[in-house]
């Protein structure tokens, strides 16, 4: 499983220049902030994990295995986070005001 997470690292959340500031490091702080939404009850439901990968395949123009791929990686970040803040730093240093409006409605 590590080797899959540093290989998903590498491929995709290293910062591309071309996609702004660490675009994929967004997506993953994104997702995660989701998963942790998703786990608030205490009570997932597979259909909460099909919409939010749903979410995140329409908010960042993912293919279906890209969202699969940040979907695991975010549910086991989130999972084995002690803080929230290494998700919303990155987020609030990063996301224009207009983009975290679009992170709320996404968490709502």
């Amino acid at each position: 499983m590590l080797d899959a997470i540093q290989e998903f690292f590498r491929l995709k959340i290293e910062p591309d220049t071309t996609a702004g500031p660490d675009e994929h490091g967004l997506q993953l702080a994104t997702a995660a902030l989701l998963f942790e939404v998703l786990r608030a009850d205490n009570d997932e439901h597979p259909d909460e994990r099909a919409r939010l990968e749903q979410e995140l395949c329409k908010a960042f123009s993912l293919s279906d295995s890209e969202t699969r791929e940040l979907a695991e990686l975010a549910d086991c970040e989130a999972a084995e986070s002690v803080s929230l803040y290494q998700f919303t730093g990155l987020i609030n240093q990063h996301f224009s005001a207009e983009e975290k409006v679009r992170l709320v409605e996404m968490l709502w």
